[in-house]
């Protein structure tokens, strides 16, 4: 492809052979000199839209077979428009541009080997200038060409990445939606299997005490006292449960968890206690509603289970995790059981790429491994 600086050398060369000539030649001539002109211009613009490397050879042939006949016919500075085919060999023909030019070369000083050894000094000069300049344009039309290629490919890889971060986004919201789901069955087994069998086994214990009513009153009023000390602890779990669904609103993780600590401490009278290692920061809401939610379970189990009466909570920022620690001196299984709790605390943890560790050595101790996405 040639450029703007290319077509402004070549009507240059042009100019300078032609108007000379006309100048000196009759007037009889001039319709030849304008058939043969127009044929090499012609030539020309054929070898712009020729893209076959033999037809621009043929074409660049047809133009020393042009510039020979013009010259010999008119003489004058016809010898220039050699120049042309030293730009369009460099130009356009890459493999053989430097045979080109010496063709062309000894080609003009065939033409002007009857001048002044100034004429012919000037020539060699003048050809010698012409293939340094078109080089130079060449090459930084090359680098042009580069930067806009490394242009380009910035730009689809902007593209790219911007779809893949539309995609990340789409995944987070999936997973997101996938862990409220799960969350939800997992509230709606614990509300089966907890409260639901508590009233069912409270419906047969108070149908048993309206039964004994007039038979045996005081066992009836064993079972309908028994009933109600049940019902109230239904409530209780029913209520917790609820509770649980969905933390409060909270200006950060740190906060929230404080804030679930002191309450913890005042439904249940156990002393809970709170470290901080590192630096916090703000994660992605699905990795602080699952931090939030282990914690809240790992202290319920405690207080339900364990019969603990010290909880001692660290959380530990690293560069890539967050190690979220809940021990307490509670009773010690010997063979662990992973009920709906623990469970449920694995699940939340899996979503987000994180894991659960349990160790029970002198302490029960949960650990929660949360990897660390900084969106700051």
């Amino acid at each position: 492809m040639l450029s703007g600086n290319h077509y402004f050398i070549k009507l240059i060369i042009v100019l300078i052979s032609i108007i000379p000539t006309v100048i000196n030649i009759d007037n009889q001539q001039i319709s030849l000199f304008i058939f043969y002109l127009l044929l090499y211009i012609l030539n020309i613009r054929i070898r712009k839209i020729i893209t076959v490397k033999q037809f621009l050879i043929l074409s660049l042939f047809c133009d020393f077979v042009i510039i020979y006949i013009m010259f010999n016919t008119f003489n004058g500075l016809i010898y220039l428009l050699t120049l042309i085919i030293i730009i369009d060999g460099i130009v356009c023909i890459k493999n053989y541009n430097y045979g080109i030019v010496i063709v062309s070369s000894l080609f003009m000083m065939y033409l002007i080997k009857d001048m002044e050894l100034e004429s012919i000094l000037l020539a060699l000069f003048t050809v010698c200038y012409i293939f340094l300049f078109t080089q130079s344009i060449t090459l930084k039309n090359k680098k042009i060409a580069e930067i806009e290629y490394l242009y380009d490919d910035v730009r689809r890889y902007s593209y790219e990445l911007e779809k893949a971060k539309k995609q990340v986004e789409l995944y987070s919201s999936k997973v997101e939606k996938l862990a409220q789901v799960q969350e939800r069955a997992r509230i709606s087994t614990e509300i089966h299997d907890t409260i639901g069998h508590r009233l069912t086994a409270l419906l047969l214990q108070m149908e048993a005490g309206v039964r004994l009513l007039e038979n045996n009153k005081e066992k009836s009023k064993e079972l309908l006292q028994a009933s109600v000390e049940n019902l109230r602890e239904s409530i209780d779990i029913l209520r917790e449960t609820v509770m649980s669904i969905k933390p409060k609103e909270h200006k950060n993780i740190i906060f929230s968890i404080k804030e679930m600590i002191n309450k913890f401490k005042n439904d249940t009278d156990i002393n809970v206690t709170l470290n901080i290692n590192g630096n916090p920061i703000k994660l992605y809401p699905g990795a602080e509603l699952v931090l939030y939610k282990n914690t809240q379970e790992a202290l319920t189990n405690a207080a339900r289970h364990s019969k603990a009466e010290n909880i001692i909570i660290n959380l530990a920022y690293t560069d890539k995790e967050v190690l979220a620690t809940i021990a307490n001196d509670g009773f010690i299984a010997r063979d662990i059981k992973k009920g709906l709790g623990i469970t449920a605390m694995e699940e939340r943890l899996s979503f987000i790429g994180g894991r659960l560790n349990i160790y029970t050595n002198d302490k029960f101790i949960i650990e929660n491994i949360i990897p660390i996405k900084d969106i700051r």
